[in-house]
């Protein structure tokens, strides 16, 4: 048992450490936050649809974590440029750019409903303090997107 207990709580310094450094990853998880926001306000989803948008947003943020884990992988590796590491980092940051695409036609299918948009214009238009809460929600969401804590070694070109 102690064991697994161990194993979880690396897991979760996994986590946070994507969190505290992974700006991309932040991003994510604001846009995921959003998106279950305005899911549970204003749309009425069934449950495959929950399903499909929650399986999405967790594809997205594994890819985001994968590709954090492959890129630390290839920069232990080697500090000088290496023209098949490089190959593996745009892999890699392709995958997560699939899977952000693929996130993009989801939400598009799943909330793109004229009818909706316009009930969520006219309730924030109405609810001012709620549209208020919103913009401030907003502007923490960006400064929590753009912290950086420490500054990354860069071990190649940029290209």
């Amino acid at each position: 048992m102690k064991k697994q207990v161990g194993s979880f709580r690396y897991a979760l310094k996994g986590i946070l450490n994507c969190i505290i450094n992974e700006g991309h990853f932040r991003f994510d998880l604001v846009m995921a936050a959003y998106v279950i926001f305005f899911g549970l306000r204003f749309y009425h989803l069934s449950k495959i649809e929950w399903l499909i948008t929650i399986l999405t947003i967790a594809i997205v943020l594994l890819c985001e974590a994968f590709n954090t884990a492959i890129e630390g992988i290839c920069d232990r590796m080697t500090t000088e440029y290496d023209r098949k590491i490089k190959y593996i980092k745009d892999t890699s940051a392709g995958a997560v750019l699939i899977s952000a695409v693929m996130a993009v036609a989801v939400g598009f299918i799943i909330f793109f409903d004229l009818n909706v948009l316009k009930d969520i214009y006219l309730y924030f238009t109405s609810h001012i303090l709620s549209l208020i809460i919103l913009i401030c929600s907003a502007v923490l969401a960006i400064a929590f997107m753009a912290i950086s804590p420490k500054k990354k070694e860069k071990t190649y070109e940029q290209e």
